[in-house]
């Protein structure tokens, strides 16, 4: 019997000891790795957002920080810095913003879940902004 102990002693140990595997974090699809780039009518950009309770919650929080790329990138070229900026960091009204089809990526994380959104803005919008906020 005291072998037995001594075995599952031994056993226990040597689970405690063992570190735990890394959970792998899931592939990214090609389209958050290299998003498309801005052409002549688009604006591109890929949002995410992690560690949120539901797909859904995640999905938008991830829509909220490609807007606010967006309206970053807008007020940066515009020269007026981020006080044109609403206080959730987007741009009032932000017409035109789109999801891409087939461009929307969730996964579950160890506490909730994260996501990836690819988002199209129209370039002719983004100009009408720009010059909106130069008084132009």
């Amino acid at each position: 019997m005291a072998a037995a102990l001594l075995a599952t002693g031994a056993v226990a140990r040597e689970k405690r000891e063992k570190p735990e595997k890394p959970e792998k974090p899931p592939e990214l699809p090609p389209w958050a790795v290299s998003p498309k780039q801005t052409d002549s009518v688009y604006f591109y950009v890929v949002g995410s957002a992690g560690d949120l309770k539901t797909p859904l919650d995640a999905r938008e929080a991830a829509y909220q920080d490609a807007l606010q790329k967006i309206s970053r990138s807008i007020v940066t070229e515009a020269g007026v810095g981020e006080k044109a900026l609403s206080p959730s960091g987007v741009l009032v009204p932000m017409e035109g913003a789109e999801v891409l089809p087939d461009c929307t990526y969730v996964h579950p994380t160890k506490v909730g879940f994260a996501a990836y959104v690819q988002v199209s803005f129209p370039i002719v919008q983004k100009r009408k902004i720009i010059a909106r906020l130069q008084g132009k």
